[in-house]
């Protein structure tokens, strides 16, 4: 079980650093003149979505738990 769990938390991960890279290539900005300023907020954004599709991963996860439990009782 814990398995399929890190399985998904890796998708997620590949999924924000996709959706980052998405973003920068449409975005129209001139690029910053160091490198290192936009990995630091290449690197910021896909925290950010990697936190946020985690917690709705977590949401989703606690209310398929919750169906479950309640499948359970009907059926006690």
């Amino acid at each position: 079980m814990l398995r399929s769990y890190l399985k998904n938390i890796g998708l997620i991960f590949l999924l924000s650093i996709a959706l980052t890279g998405i973003g920068y290539l449409l975005d129209n900005d001139a690029p910053y003149p160091k490198l290192s300023t936009s990995l630091i907020e290449f690197s910021i954004i896909t925290v950010f979505l990697f936190v946020l599709l985690s917690a709705i991963y977590l949401v989703y996860l606690r209310v398929q738990i919750g169906k479950a439990k309640k499948e359970e009782q009907k059926t006690l």
